[in-house]
């Protein structure tokens, strides 16, 4: 049987880089509050599994299972960068705390955890990019509605990228022969008004 300082050596070593060591009753229900966690995500209640690893992670935030477990679920949910971030904590966690140990079921897991970190990373790139070009139609469409009173479009404007300072500067394009969009012809509206 190990004596208490052995035991209170190996919680210090589970709570590098934090101010205070979680108390036992705190590291108990941390471990009853990820437990119900797993329990929740064979029920596929996802939502719920999310909330007891969290408070699992508040009690104890160096909890590695926990942050596993609720990255699992929100990759059920969809939330792939929050699935992410967490699989991240989960190896950076279990690299620090397990780094002197050579136990093949910990090692296994921790790759586990960093495949997973490597799967996620292109969906969460492409997800990425697929808000990026929906945010940019949005601008885009909101953009035309404002020019419209104007008779001008986004297609009026070119965006040039400063290969120097990686900033963009806008260009105002006409159409050829002084057309503006709305088809009137700027030298022609310019004469009529100084006729009058």
């Amino acid at each position: 049987k190990r004596s208490e300082e052995e035991e209170e050596e190996e919680e210090q070593k589970r709570t590098i880089g934090t101010t205070k060591a979680p108390t036992k009753t705190e590291l108990l229900l941390a471990t009853l509050h990820a437990n119900a966690g797993a329990c929740l995500m064979k029920q596929e209640k996802f939502e719920e599994c999310v909330g007891r690893c969290s408070k699992a992670i508040d009690l104890h935030p160096l909890y590695g299972k926990a942050y596993a477990r609720r990255a699992q679920a929100y990759e059920k949910l969809d939330d792939v960068e929050r699935a992410l971030e967490d699989y991240e904590r989960a190896v950076e966690i279990e690299e620090k705390v397990n780094e002197e140990s050579e136990d093949e079921r910990k090692r296994a897991r921790k790759s586990a955890h960093r495949e997973k970190v490597n799967l996620l990373k292109p969906k969460v790139d492409a997800k990425r990019e697929e808000t990026k070009k929906e945010m940019f139609k949005q601008l885009r469409s909101l953009g035309d509605m404002v020019l419209g009173n104007f008779g001008l479009s986004c297609d009026n404007f070119k965006a040039e990228k400063d290969e120097n300072t990686g900033g963009y500067s806008l260009k105002f394009v006409q159409e050829k022969g002084g057309k503006t969009p709305t088809g009137i012809n700027e030298n022609n509206s310019n004469a009529a008004s100084a006729a009058k």
